[in-house]
């Protein structure tokens, strides 16, 4: 399958330009923002200015710093039996993790850790309102 080289490059972008278009349109889930309107307030909350190829290095690891500090804090504290202030930690934390699983969803396609996240974030969210505003009266154990 010989031929000018710059023939087969010619065919081999097309080919690649077509399957990249089949694969935008396979997208099932279309979120409400954009990766760039998602990256402008996290950079406009932690006042960093913007680079020309997206999300500063700096935000980044911000990002994931504290996404495994929080994390591991919350962890950390809920095998002290100290649950009430673990699952403060890990809410906080989630917010890193729903910010780096919205931009997993929209680059890769990865809703399942997206989904996962919402779904972990809404029980986090019970258990602080099980430990810090209603107590024992909104536990399962009353049940």
């Amino acid at each position: 399958m010989g031929g000018n080289p710059a023939t087969l490059a010619r065919r081999r972008a097309a080919a690649l330009e077509q399957f990249a278009g089949r694969r935008r349109s396979i997208r099932r889930f279309p979120p409400p923002w954009s990766i760039e309107e998602l990256d402008a307030c996290f950079l406009e909350v932690l006042n960093l200015p913007p680079l020309e190829n997206g999300v500063p290095l700096i935000a980044n690891i911000v990002m994931q710093i504290g996404l495994v500090v929080c994390t591991g804090l919350g962890f950390l504290l809920t095998s002290l039996k100290l649950p009430h202030y673990g699952v403060i930690a890990n809410l906080i934390g989630q917010v890193f993790w729903l910010y780096s699983s919205y931009r997993a969803w929209r680059e890769a396609d990865q809703i399942g850790i997206f989904i996962s996240t919402v779904i972990i974030t809404l029980i986090l969210i019970y258990g602080v309102t099980n430990y810090w505003l209603f107590g024992e009266k909104f536990s399962v154990k009353g049940l």
